[in-house]
């Protein structure tokens, strides 16, 4: 997880937060309580009593904040909460935690109380269960909820960072991708998982096609998802507003050489891949 707070130091944001849930329980009054509290867990439904299921479990009863009531994690903002579940599936994925040990802390009869009190009320009905691959889709979901800074960062042409949100747009969308193709091209065994991946999976095509394409960036151009060619976890999949110049002065002089506006326009999908919007804006000014 580091190694990603590092990579896309834009989501500054996510990142602290995440690193907050992941730290180690500190020692005192606090930490008594909720040794007690997962001690009567894991012996109550016999779960295995190892390093990983204690440490698990100590740090996701501190992160609900019901046993401590310090403010920062008691007080939880809304959007924490996709966060918190992206820490509880990435750690639960990593450590080998039993999905059923998640379902008994946060239904501990008192955190389940202290919860609904709350404002920000992240529950777990093990939502993301039902998703193919949950981590990949909860990061999808946290790049949704994150689009503003993404798009205001795309503004900032010197921006030191661009690099690292050019990677992860294109992370985002190789995840999309390749998930797309895995699960909603062809019929899958798990009917149901397959049915709710699309879905959110179209959404989050309709979100990145709404907030980021057709929109000329200071330095770069963004297709249609659709419009992405196959890439990999690294590649490219983002034009640098230098080939863009080039590819409209050429185009230009294409435009002028032809008679026929059809035949520009479909010269244009052919040969260049460039996205709809910008084909449908260059059509309007011939």
């Amino acid at each position: 997880m580091f190694y990603i707070y590092f990579q896309y130091p834009f989501l500054n944001e996510v990142w602290e937060t995440y690193k907050k849930f992941d730290e180690d329980v500190e020692s005192g009054l606090t930490s008594i309580n909720i040794n007690g509290v997962c001690d009567n867990i894991l012996q109550k439904k016999n779960y295995a009593s190892n390093d990983n299921n204690k440490e698990f479990c100590r740090k996701l009863v501190r992160n609900l904040g019901c046993y401590n009531y310090d403010y920062e994690y008691y007080h939880q903002h809304k959007d924490r909460c996709t966060i918190l579940y992206y820490w509880v599936y990435k750690t639960a994925k990593e450590k080998n935690i039993d999905i059923n040990l998640i379902n008994d802390i946060f239904n501990n009869s008192y955190s389940k109380t202290c919860t609904y009190n709350r404002i920000a009320k992240c529950y777990y009905y093990a939502y993301y269960d039902q998703f193919e691959e949950p981590v990949n889709m909860i990061f999808l979901d946290i790049f949704q909820k994150y689009m503003n800074i993404v798009r205001d960062n795309l503004y900032k042409p010197n921006d030191k960072n661009n690099a690292n949100l050019i990677n992860y747009i294109c992370k985002c969308a190789y995840i999309y991708k390749k998930t797309n193709e895995q699960y909603c091209v062809n019929n899958h065994a798990d009917e149901n998982k397959r049915i709710n991946t699309c879905s959110m999976l179209s959404t989050f095509q309709q979100t990145f096609d709404t907030f980021l394409t057709g929109e000329r960036y200071k330095s770069y151009f963004i297709p249609f998802l659709d419009d992405i060619g196959n890439i990999n976890n690294s590649d490219k999949c983002i034009y640098p507003e230098s080939e863009l110049k080039s590819f409209i002065a050429r185009v230009t002089n294409e435009i002028k050489s032809l008679n026929s506006r059809s035949h520009v326009i479909i010269f244009l999908k052919i040969d260049y891949n460039i996205h709809r919007r910008i084909l449908m804006k260059l059509q309007k000014e011939l």
